[in-house]
């Protein structure tokens, strides 16, 4: 297991890719690390990273989730983190969109496969009514992804945080075969494709396209669900998209637009489509 942050990066497998126009990343595959994310963070700040760099690893033994919850992290799946580059000369919506977009850009990878996939929000990847990962965003100086997928594992019914969390499942159980470094790859390309052509434009008719895209992409979407802001606060309504500014509309008695919670369906009305 990595524990010493002297020579990481020796410690790694290493390919460079070129993008179309030429542009070089680096991919360091490790056997084994506490967390792809705090890896990702020691070797950026080794000034060893490099915008759109990244880490993936077979196996993690501090795996994080979504407000520091374990991320179950078994060999066999996808744990990886990548450097963004500055989102700071974005529009202020594009910033906001960061973690949508790069769930929609899993989403378009997965559709380049054969796989269908949907987005629940914030953060989850959904085949059919089950999840098969999630994204982890960390800001500092610099914007880190942190994605997992399940590839071959995926927890146990028994191991759900509650009645409201989806079952999981994996790549293999939905009956297909993908290579994890294969993904990864195509992936960061559609990824930096997506900055480049559509969000570096920095274009108002881009962004409401956007919404459309995302919204076309979501779980749950024009169907009655609850917001759980914290265990005192619970929002209800009809979830219809995203906002203009990167949170979610919520029409109950009134309309509200929500940026942070857990979303669940209520059951008495679910569908999963």
């Amino acid at each position: 297991m990595i524990n010493d942050h002297e020579n990481l990066a020796n410690l790694a497998k290493t390919i460079k890719i070129n993008d179309k126009k030429g542009n070089k990343f680096r991919v360091f595959f490790y056997s084994e690390c506490e967390s792809t994310m705090d890896l990702a963070w020691v070797l950026l700040e080794k000034n060893i990273l490099k915008e759109w760099d990244s880490i993936i690893a077979d196996k993690q033994t501090r795996g994080k989730g979504q407000h520091n919850r374990e991320w179950i992290s078994a060999k066999g799946n996808l744990y990886g983190s990548i450097i963004l580059p500055n989102i700071e000369e974005l529009s202020a919506r594009w910033q906001s969109f960061i973690p949508l977009t790069c769930g929609y850009v899993i989403t378009q990878t997965l559709k380049l496969f054969g796989i269908d996939s949907k987005l629940k929000w914030p953060n989850d990847i959904i085949i059919g009514n089950r999840k098969i990962g999630g994204i982890l965003i960390e800001k500092k100086n610099k914007t880190i992804v942190g994605v997992g997928l399940n590839f071959t594992t995926y927890p146990s019914d028994e191991k759900l945080r509650d009645e409201f969390s989806l079952k999981a499942t994996s790549i293999v159980k939905e009956g297909f075969n993908l290579y994890i470094e294969e993904f990864w790859i195509k992936f960061i390309l559609l990824l930096k494709n997506f900055f480049y052509n559509i969000i570096y434009t920095n274009n108002e008719e881009e962004e409401n396209e956007f919404i459309k895209l995302i919204n076309s992409k979501f779980l749950f979407i024009n169907q009655k669900v609850k917001v759980f802001i914290n265990k005192d606060d619970v929002k209800k309504g009809f979830f219809k998209g995203i906002s203009n500014d990167g949170g979610i509309i919520i029409s109950g008695d009134s309309e509200e637009i929500i940026y942070s919670g857990r979303l669940v369906p209520d059951i008495n009305n679910l569908t999963f489509k």
